[in-house]
């Protein structure tokens, strides 16, 4: 697996670190319990430095190779640096039997690996430039992105897709062929993120025992903080706390900036990044959880709230609308519309705290979300990729 501009071991909440690592850590850890190996290349490193190769689970190493990731993104810029890191992976590399790239940058440089080695190459994306353009918020992605996406699109054997949104653009932005597309879903650990008495929860991470809503995200426009932030002088007649989990010093910096100019009674706690292993008391102590963002390629956000049992307020993005259904308990409101997002929000505050029952109600909606089932499909597109790459070499030793 190659995951090179985001080391699976970093702490999410950053700028280059989310639901991606989360994906891969999860996933990784699926398949080593069920006897496969993986040699993980990245070359960013977590907080803490560490000399040589990682066992980060049975059958599972972390390889950090030295390739300072590309300061521009030309095109031309972008090949040589995929031809060098390439190189620094083969010095490192084993016997493989296929490659899955994670990202656009990553995919670069599995296209080059996957010819060399003469194995399969899996490609996800998990965001799309041409997406994030449209959604016309934050920095425009520069078309050599978009040119790479398109490069590593039309060299790999599969595309995985997340959601039917993402299908259709692969489709008819990027000219790929639907026969090279699979739509597997995002995961949860379904052991990890499960509920648990919600004052207790509030108690253990230090908040009052008052109505909850929480906010999960990195430091970037696309997630919506901003508009969620405007319109929280709305709820000042109610005794309701707002908690924001991730982000760096950008988003410290717009909280400072609201603090210094806001009237409102509900000052938003910042808690900061917090490891993966403590994400699940959060999304117990709140009411519901806020995704108020202008894209997103699936939310896992949404899925480990649900599996805690917390509904959730959100735009229509990613794969929302597929896993929250007709539950009554949840929210999704158009993408540019504050108005509404400000009526969900003031609604959920206003209905009663969820029983038991309930929450179990939104834990199996995403029960088939477990990554058990979602690293069975994973693997079954595995097996077909080398059955079909094994067929090829087959047929042209024939010939």
């Amino acid at each position: 697996m190659l995951s090179l501009h985001s080391c699976p071991l970093c702490k999410p909440g950053s700028r280059y670190n989310g639901g991606m690592s989360i994906y891969i850590r999860e996933l990784v850890h699926e398949l080593a319990g069920q006897g496969h190996s993986i040699d993980i290349f990245t070359v960013t490193h977590a907080e803490e430095e560490h000399d040589g190769d990682l066992s980060i689970a049975p059958g599972v190493r972390l390889i950090h190779i030295e390739c300072s990731l590309p300061a521009h993104l030309s095109s031309s810029y972008l090949n040589s640096w995929a031809e060098l890191a390439a190189s620094r992976i083969k010095e490192s590399a084993g016997n493989y039997d296929l490659v899955h790239s994670h990202y656009w940058l990553s995919g670069l440089v599995a296209v080059i690996l996957a010819s060399h080695w003469e194995i399969p190459h899996i490609t996800m994306f998990h965001t799309l430039g041409a997406l994030k353009n449209k959604a016309g918020l934050g920095e425009i992605e520069p078309n050599s992105r978009i040119s790479g996406e398109l490069t590593v699109a039309g060299a790999s054997d599969v595309i995985v897709a997340s959601t039917d949104r993402e299908t259709q653009e692969l489709t008819n932005t990027y000219n790929v062929s639907g026969a090279n597309v699979s739509l597997i879903t995002c995961g949860v650990n379904l052991r990890s993120f499960q509920p648990i008495d919600r004052e207790i929860a509030r108690k253990l991470c230090g908040l009052r025992q008052v109505k909850t809503g929480l906010f999960v995200g990195r430091a970037d426009p696309i997630k919506g903080l901003d508009r969620l932030l405007s319109i929280i002088d709305e709820l000042n007649s109610y005794d309701f706390q707002l908690v924001i989990v991730g982000g760096e010093s950008t988003i410290n910096n717009r909280l400072l900036s609201f603090m210094k100019s806001s009237q409102s009674g509900c000052i938003p706690i910042l808690v900061g990044s917090v490891s993966y292993e403590e994400m699940s008391m959060y999304y117990n102590a709140a009411d519901f959880c806020i995704i108020p963002s202008y894209y997103e390629s699936f939310s896992l956000v949404a899925l480990e709230s649900l599996a805690c049992g917390t509904p959730v307020v959100s735009t229509d993005v990613g794969g929302i609308k597929k896993i929250v259904g007709n539950s009554d308990f949840c929210q999704v409101v158009p993408r540019h519309a504050e108005n509404t997002l400000l009526v969900a929000i003031l609604r959920m505050i206003q209905h009663e705290q969820l029983d038991s029952n309930s929450r179990e109600h939104l834990r199996a909606l995403v029960t088939d979300y477990g990554w058990d089932k979602i690293s069975q499909q994973l693997l079954a597109l595995y097996y077909r990729s080398i059955d079909k790459s094994l067929s090829r070499v087959v047929s042209a030793g024939c010939r």
